[in-house]
């Protein structure tokens, strides 16, 4: 599904010796959080900082998908509507996750991540926890989270199977 994304162009237009920056916030936060960042980033490059799927002023995603795959399809969006066609992502938080699946979905799309308080691993023990957390939780959040936590199972059963076989 599509869904339309909220986003902001900083900087010069496009620019094929310039680089694109793609700055993608955390959870429950929106673009705002990168205001004293992304004009100083513009300087220099092509800035676009987006509201994820369900955040700021972009409307959810189709059928209330917040699933990682939905919002790595936001950023591919978001880059599309801009005409950028490869960028550096810079994820805050949870937005390393969004980031990282567009990575995994897009890898010709990606010149280089940039992660800020977060993680390219899946965390340890992380399943269990959002799994208590969600039985405390009812309507809407519980899906949210039941989504959240089946797209970290699914990285940390991949990072693990990486790490035998390569071990």
């Amino acid at each position: 599904g599509s869904t339309s994304v909220s986003a902001t162009v900083l900087g010069p237009e496009s620019d094929a010796d310039l680089p694109a920056f793609v700055l993608v916030h955390g959870w429950s936060n929106d673009a705002r959080v990168w205001s004293e960042v992304a004009p100083l980033l513009a300087e220099c490059a092509r800035v676009i900082v987006l509201d994820l799927p369900g955040h700021g002023a972009s409307p959810p995603a189709e059928g209330g998908d917040f699933s990682m795959d939905a919002m790595a399809r936001a950023i591919g969006e978001a880059m599309d509507e801009h005409d950028v066609a490869r960028a550096i992502l810079v994820g805050h938080s949870n937005g390393t996750l969004a980031v990282r699946q567009f990575y995994r979905l897009f890898p010709e799309r990606v010149i280089g991540l940039v992660i800020v308080d977060g993680s390219l691993r899946a965390f340890s023990g992380l399943a269990e926890y959002v799994e208590e957390m969600a039985r405390r939780l009812e309507g809407p959040e519980r899906e949210i989270i039941r989504r959240t936590l089946a797209d970290e199972k699914r990285e940390a059963a991949v990072f693990t199977n990486r790490e035998k076989r390569s071990g």
